[in-house]
């Protein structure tokens, strides 16, 4: 009988304790404390396992989890190709006809891509973040120049109204022409 590490194993009648178990197989404690709830190593009335049945359940068991997996894997493959447009392809060479398959539903997509830019549907995202920061940069600028504009207007005036009045015909002045220039740089685009 070999050992999980390769190694050659014969007539071994010895029970150790969980923790010696679980560090002569190469596993840990808690790996160990897991396979014997789940009842894959059985523990003897004395809390001790025996060697060679907890190497042959150890065994056995990873045998079986590995064919699960496995079989699991499989399903899940055969399920995701029959949903996907674009077959997995399990590390194995495409067929010609998928090949060309492939190479058409790309091409296709980037005629689109080219289509919808030229139709002026589809902008580089590298302009839209361009032509974006610009026109925050020139709603600041025309904010930021109002206390300019109106600071001599409103040191002299004490009604309330009347400075209020002053502000918000500014406030729209300045958002107004950023209007006009956001709907002439559409109209170019």
């Amino acid at each position: 009988m070999k050992d999980l590490l390769g190694g050659q194993v014969d007539d071994i009648k010895e029970r150790l304790n969980q923790a010696q178990f679980a560090e002569r197989v190469g596993c840990t404690p808690p790996y160990i404390n897991k396979l014997k709830e789940k009842g894959v190593i059985k523990v003897g009335p004395d809390g001790k396992i025996d060697l060679e049945e907890g190497l042959l359940a150890i065994e056995e068991y990873t045998k079986l989890a590995r064919s699960e997996k496995l079989k699991k894997a499989q399903k899940e493959r055969v399920a995701k190709s029959s949903q996907d447009d674009e077959p997995e392809e399990d590390g194995c060479f495409l067929s010609v006809a998928e090949s060309e398959r492939r190479r058409k539903h790309f091409n296709a997509k980037v005629a689109e891509l080219e289509y919808l830019e030229k139709k002026g549907e589809l902008v580089p995202a590298e302009k839209v973040r361009r032509d974006a920061f610009a026109m925050a940069r020139r709603t600041r600028d025309a904010m930021l120049l109002i206390p300019t504009r109106l600071m001599a207007l409103l040191a002299v005036e004490d009604d309330a109204q009347r400075v209020r009045e002053l502000l918000d015909a500014e406030i729209r002045k300045a958002l107004e022409g950023l209007t006009i220039e956001g709907e002439d740089d559409a109209g170019t685009a």
